[in-house]
């Protein structure tokens, strides 16, 4: 029975250790399990609080996001409208430039049919007053010719009368002197 006695000694013995060891290893498990729940539950309590953060970061995010998609609608619409307004400029302006160029041209035709009237006008003018001023010249010309010739006449006609009475006593000399010189002739022959 000593043997026996051992062996259900060893055995009780090593029951005994064996739920000491657990009771031990519970303890300790226990505790790693009340720390690790410890740590877990703070770890947790910090992820839920990083995941809060985080979940604002988002909402404020989306916030920011939907501000700024509102805006460039925003900015999408007036620079539509822009475009628009900008494109209507440009029409009314070449509208503008295509009435400026017509108004031009027509401008530019009504003063070159002003000038050419006005030219016609003015050379018709020039023509008539010079026609007028050469007339005066004329008729005062022809005042100044007759009364020259008048007064050449007046001068000449004495010295006519004069030359005509030398030519008739040249021409009466020069009968005498025929005359006297077949006297001569005769005398000397």
């Amino acid at each position: 029975m000593d043997n026996l006695m051992r062996v259900v000694i060893a055995f009780i013995g090593a029951i005994i250790g064996a739920v000491v060891v657990w009771l031990a290893m519970r303890a300790k498990t226990s505790r790693s399990y009340a720390e690790g729940k410890s740590d877990s539950v703070t770890e947790i309590a910090t992820l839920q609080e990083r995941v809060a953060a985080k979940d604002r970061e988002v909402a404020k995010a989306h916030q920011t996001l939907d501000g700024n998609l509102a805006e460039l609608a925003r900015v999408q619409d007036q620079n539509a409208s822009l475009k628009a307004a900008l494109e209507g400029e440009r029409r009314a302006a070449q509208e503008r430039s295509e009435s400026f160029r017509k108004v031009t041209e027509e401008l530019t035709e009504k003063f070159k049919a002003l000038s050419r009237d006005a030219l016609k006008d003015n050379n018709e003018s020039f023509l008539n007053l010079a026609k007028s001023t050469l007339e005066q010249y004329q008729e005062k010309a022809k005042g100044d010719l007759e009364s020259r010739q008048e007064a050449i006449r007046r001068v000449v006609e004495p010295l006519k009368t004069s030359l005509d009475k030398v030519d008739e006593k040249i021409g009466q000399i020069e009968i005498e002197r025929v005359g006297a010189y077949a006297q001569l002739r005769l005398q000397v022959e």
